[in-house]
């Protein structure tokens, strides 16, 4: 149906009524209509682990056939009836199925008390000292403790919902429970919704040093080896009645795990149901992944997607997937526009054998110029060799047809302004070493090192991209473009679609001014220069104030990517505290 709409002129750019247009005259219904067509990704949509959605959201989903969200959510049968598939995992499968603190569920000779439970399919274990805790149960980790990692010459029960100790995966009884629990969990418990099983190992988790594990491989093979071993335990699920709808297992090529496998992988991750996700964390938005020009960061990224993807003696062969980091956590829904990138990773991904694609940490409301990214999103999922610029110029012509000329010359001036937000809030990788602003005036280092971001414009060769003066002037052409679409504006659907957009350059407007202040405060303070830095503080302070009172903005991506308001979303709230002590009153 939407396909139809699309056809007669009608578009879903955004949420809810004020994100829909109309043609502006009727169309004129053909006589005879016949439309097929095929996605070149299979998954499109967004990795998410909340229940955060609404029903604007996931009609706009629809609507634009993205078509994956989580089995988190409230309303599962209104998903189930948009063709949503359902996701459910991350980081919490160890502890949702091999919790060391839950109760063993079976009999052991060693604890009285369990007559009630089934017997024990399991050999005791010979480092098995019955209820250590003396709380009156006996716990996995006391009845198993070598299931559990090695770290530091000892058997850890540091496994958390998100951050931990990985469990002994060379362990075969440990595989085997671990796997029986998701087998019930996905069959009949909690996990009953889910189409996908995301399976992951901690984040950036300490990996068990007993000498089977070590024998195994680097993190990427025993990764491998563990998966192939859920996975046959899925199939038999499946053969044998026990779980009775398909469902796709997937997991991660990231951090300690983003190198391709140094051996063989074992048999069974092949086949349409089981794809591995290549999660860039640590890239450049600046530059397009495969773009030459990005030799000091994105280089090296390519280098390691093509090791999995196309590497002609690779040893994945395997579905490749990629979750990128649109809205990371760090950016706290800034409105980041990336449709350069877009319009270069999106075929390039595919081309590159990639055919499932999320980002994480979607805006759920609030979007304003990120409507733009959106759209374009679905689009080049859906088809990668649509003509993008044709695609951006019905966006504004649909959207913004009293302002289209002002208000493109805003979105991409905005682009340019944050092109390099990533560098300035979060991180990237070169080498072996990772990069963050924050991070490198935490440790009283250089703010600013990397060829890709200076303060003063600097144009190398390659790795050319913003610096903080050419942000800061991109960002007032920004202004000037929406000052003048606002005044020309008359009111209506229009006018409101730009007053978001407006809260949103707000936001964004005063988060650059608070980093382009700090970085001359640090500087200065590091001179030694008492007066200049006093001065820099009271222009710091004022933009940390607006910040602080801008309590909305950045709450609509979800928690991970949430904060209380403009000035924590900054992430360097103890920078600037610690200027506070040094100059506030001076």
């Amino acid at each position: 149906t939407c396909h139809v709409l699309e056809r007669l002129g009608v578009r879903f750019y955004g949420l809810g009524e004020r994100g829909r247009v109309l043609p502006e005259r009727g169309a004129r219904l053909p006589g005879r209509l016949r439309l097929a067509g095929r996605p070149a990704y299979l998954t499109r949509g967004f990795w998410a682990w909340e229940p955060r959605g609404d029903r604007d959201f996931f009609l706009w989903m629809a609507r634009n056939r993205l078509n994956l969200w989580t089995a988190a959510e409230r309303d599962v049968p209104f998903l189930r009836k948009l063709g949503i598939r359902l996701t459910q995992g991350g980081h919490v499968v160890q502890k949702s199925f091999l919790d060391p603190a839950a109760p063993y569920p079976y009999r052991h000779p060693r604890f009285p008390g369990g007559a009630a439970r089934p017997a024990d399919p399991y050999a005791a274990s010979p480092e098995c000292r019955g209820d250590r805790d003396g709380d009156g149960r006996l716990s996995y980790f006391e009845a198993h403790p070598e299931w559990y990692g090695l770290v530091g010459g000892r058997r850890s029960e540091r496994v958390g919902t998100d951050s931990g100790d990985n469990f002994c995966t060379s362990n075969d009884d440990a595989v085997r429970e671990l796997t029986g629990n998701l087998v019930a969990a996905l069959a009949r418990g909690a996990w009953r919704d889910a189409d996908v099983v995301v399976f992951w190992m901690h984040d950036d988790g300490r990996w068990c040093a007993c000498p089977r594990c070590q024998a195994l491989g680097t993190p990427t093979d025993r990764l491998l080896r563990l998966l192939a071993a859920v996975r046959g335990g899925l199939r038999a699920a499946a053969d044998s009645g026990t779980l009775a709808r398909p469902v796709t297992l997937v997991s991660l090529a990231f951090l300690e795990t983003m190198a391709p496998p140094t051996r063989p992988v074992p048999p069974g991750l092949d086949g349409p149901d089981f794809a591995m996700t290549y999660f860039p964390i640590d890239r450049c938005y600046a530059h397009a992944l495969a773009d030459p020009q990005c030799a000091e960061i994105n280089q090296a990224h390519r280098a390691e997607y093509e090791g999995w993807a196309v590497d002609p003696a690779r040893a994945y062969r395997g579905a490749i997937a990629v979750g990128e980091y649109y809205n990371v956590s760090s950016l706290r829904s800034l409105p980041v526009v990336l449709t350069r990138v877009l319009r270069a990773d999106l075929p390039w991904y595919h081309r590159h054998g990639a055919r499932h694609f999320h980002y994480m940490h979607v805006p759920t409301r609030q979007w304003g110029p990120r409507a733009l990214d959106h759209a374009l999103l679905a689009r080049l999922l859906w088809d990668p060799g649509a003509d993008a610029d044709a695609i951006l110029e019905d966006y504004f012509a649909g959207r913004y047809p009293a302002t289209r000329a002002d208000t493109r010359r805003f979105y991409e001036s905005l682009e340019e302004a944050t092109a390099n937000f990533k560098l300035l809030k979060h991180r990237v990788r070169v080498g072996r070493a990772v990069y963050g602003l924050a991070r490198q005036m935490r440790g009283r280092a250089e703010p600013l090192p990397l060829e890709h971001l200076r303060y003063a414009p600097f144009h190398p060769a390659r790795n050319d991209a913003p610096d903080v003066v050419d942000m800061q002037a991109a960002m007032d052409s920004a202004r000037a473009a929406l000052d003048r679409a606002l005044a020309a504006c008359p009111p209506g659907p229009e006018r409101g679609r730009l007053a978001g957009d407006e809260v949103l350059l707000r936001y964004a407007e005063d988060t650059l001014e608070f980093f382009d202040r700090l970085i001359r405060l640090y500087v200065l303070d590091g001179r030694g220069d008492r007066t200049g830095a006093a001065a820099e503080w009271r222009a710091l302070d004022a933009a940390a104030g607006r910040l602080r009172r801008m309590t909305g903005v950045s709450r609509a991506a979800g928690r991970d990517a949430n904060a209380v308001d403009g000035l924590e979303a900054t992430e360097a709230v103890d920078l600037y505290e610690a200027f506070a002590r040094r100059y506030r009153g001076r």
